[in-house]
């Protein structure tokens, strides 16, 4: 008696390797990772998506500057190239910075760490974060804008989206990993192409999730995105972290000790 053969699926490159270690269930969960993928324009089979370098943002002419620096609706700033504006300039009251002991943060850590977690609280005690964007050159001097983010707030479909880029970075490296540890000659042909191009492809991978992950959480457009400083896209992540940990019915208490804008909460005075 023959056996019944099952009908194969159509061929979906999208879809993850068979291996033993990973089981998808029909229909469910390897249909919502079709999905999502297909939202993405992601190509996890062969990651074809990550071979086409980001458009990089333009710097504005000297007339467009001439025009925004001029606007009086615009907060701008003049700085000497190099010396690059940082989140601290858009305190209200820098002041209400440095007053904590080292006993008030003893669990925190060092007071280096201290200070810089005093920041981020006194920043996710508001409504919106103020960040800078460089817009170009103009005489000699670096022109930024001051530009105030919501902070957002995102539902499960964009959850999911963000999870599967980063997942999918993370698959990556482990890749990377794996084929770190073996021996020239247990590599294929696809292999050496893919180590060859892995890190510009991590990198790559990297920047589409940490892309995403911004416009979820600020609002953030492509080009605001790229004109932000590292260092303060760094720390706009670990504040928005902090700021989502604060609770609504928490919210008329606190407002006895900060204002909206960035001012600085007196950190001692909700301890004591």
């Amino acid at each position: 008696m023959k056996k019944q053969q099952q009908q194969q699926p159509k061929e979906n490159n999208n879809r993850l390797p068979n291996k033993d270690i990973l089981t998808l269930e029909p229909k469910t969960e390897q249909d919502i990772i079709d999905k999502t993928v297909s939202e993405l324009g992601i190509d996890l089979q062969n990651n074809s998506d990550l071979n086409i370098l980001p458009p990089e943002s333009q710097d504005l002419t000297n007339e467009e500057l001439d025009k925004m620096v001029e606007d009086p609706d615009v907060n701008t700033l003049e700085r000497d190239i190099g010396n690059n504006p940082t989140i601290m300039d858009t305190l209200k009251h820098p002041e209400d910075l440095g007053r904590l002991t080292i006993q008030d943060i003893k669990n925190i850590g060092e007071e280096r760490a201290a200070r810089r977690y005093e920041l981020i609280l006194n920043l996710a005690n508001a409504d919106t974060l103020k960040l800078h964007l460089n817009m170009g050159i103009r005489n000699n001097k670096e022109i930024w804008v001051e530009k105030e983010f919501w902070f957002k707030s995102f539902d499960q479909n964009e959850r999911l989206r963000l999870a599967t880029l980063e997942a999918r970075y993370n698959s990556l490296k482990i890749r990377q990993g794996v084929l770190l540890n073996k021996t020239y000659n247990q590599l294929t042909d696809q292999d050496n192409d893919f180590m060859i191009t892995s890190p510009f492809t991590l990198n790559a991978a990297y920047f589409r999730f940490q892309e995403y992950e911004f416009k979820l959480k600020f609002g953030m457009t492509y080009d605001e995105y790229t004109r932000v400083s590292s260092t303060e896209l760094d720390l706009a992540r670990e504040i928005y972290e902090e700021h989502i940990k604060n609770i609504p019915s928490y919210k008329a208490r606190r407002s006895n000790f900060s204002s909206r804008g960035g001012a600085g909460t007196i950190l001692n005075q909700l301890s004591g």
